[in-house]
């Protein structure tokens, strides 16, 4: 008898372990340029230091997929619900943390216009930015 409810008690312990590790959130990170159809110099130099500063500093986040670029036209019907979601009235980089899928928190950077000219200032503002929420 003793031995059977060792076994049931180490089977109870086994599923809760394996339900426990199941039941682990997975965190991403989305990054989210909205751009408009027309493109001024300074909006593709944007474009240019977000693909640069996530490929020189994101690289493994990149391939393991916990980071994610994507670039939207807010202009176009198609992203206008998604354009809607991140309240987008003009060109604007979103970073989106996500958590099992769903945005738990999110974050305009307003100040990539302030260092467009600068790639090192930009990537480590957008670098900061991400690495919070990574961190989190």
């Amino acid at each position: 008898m003793k031995i059977l409810n060792c076994l049931l008690i180490l089977s109870f312990c086994f599923i809760f372990t394996c339900y426990s590790v199941a039941k682990e959130e997975k965190l991403t990170v989305d990054v989210i340029y909205f751009h408009a159809t027309s493109r001024c110099q300074a909006c593709l130099t944007n474009e240019d230091f977000i693909k640069n500063t996530l490929n020189q500093s994101f690289k493994n986040e990149l391939k393991i997929e916990k980071l994610h670029l994507s670039m939207y036209n807010f202009q176009l019907e198609e992203n206008e619900k998604l354009a809607e979601f991140y309240k987008i009235e003009t060109q604007t980089l979103i970073i989106s943390k996500k958590i099992d899928g769903k945005v738990t928190q999110w974050k305009a950077l307003d100040k990539i216009w302030e260092y467009n000219g600068d790639f090192d200032k930009f990537s480590k503002y957008v670098s900061e930015e991400i690495n919070k929420y990574l961190s989190d």
